[in-house]
Parts: structure tokens; sequence; C-alpha cells
């Protein structure tokens, strides 16, 4: 299963501002975390989602694809650790005038029963 957000861009005084749907998500169990560009004309960089402090094997297999409209990592879940993460993501096909965002991921959550 996978657990989803949506990641936005909107201009506001002349700068770019990235937002998450969800600001800071609870996967439940293992569970591959899928972010989704939703705004027209923009895509995730290549880098489009760092996690911090990812030294605890919690976080495997980033992927970016879907024409860099999607990007995922495999969250293992077995910790109850908060991560920061930073969203990276560009006017397609202009890499010098991305923006980003640092939202969270709070593992820990158990399954629902």
């Amino acid at each position: 299963m996978s657990h989803a957000a949506n990641v936005s861009i909107t201009n506001s005084n002349g700068s770019n501002v990235v937002s998450v749907d969800i600001s800071q998500l609870k996967p439940n169990g293992a569970r591959k975390i899928v972010w989704t560009v939703t705004t027209s004309g923009w895509e995730f960089a290549t880098n489009g989602i760092v996690i911090d402090d990812n030294n605890y094997n919690q976080f495997s297999n980033s992927s970016l694809y879907a024409n860099n409209q999607k990007f995922s990592w495999d969250d293992a879940n077995t910790d109850t650790r908060l991560y920061k993460y930073t969203v990276n993501v560009q006017p397609v096909g202009q890499p010098t005038l991305g923006a980003s965002l640092d939202p969270q991921i709070q593992n820990g959550n158990n399954p629902p029963e």
C-alpha cells in the first residue's frame, strides 16, 4: 500500500511558495510514500524529496517517475522518530528557478486494526 501527498506551487508577491496538502505525514506500518506535483508547469527536481537524518534504515528505494510529476520513498516505519524532509520542485525544464519546502514524516503509527 502507499501513502500519498500532493505538492502544489503558488506565486505570492513574486516568490514561488511550495505546499504539501499533509503537513506531517503519518503512515500506518510499512508504506511507499508517494508525492505528486499537482501544479501545471512544475515538476520535481532530480532530488525531489530529501529526507534528513536517514541513517536509521527507514527510507529506501527513492524514485522519480511519471514525467517527474511523482517522487516516492519506501518507509519501513519500524521506529517512532520524526523525520524532516525537503521538497524540491522546479518549473518544467528550468532547474535554476526551483523552490523548496521542509515538512515532516512521523513514524511509529500502528497499522489499522
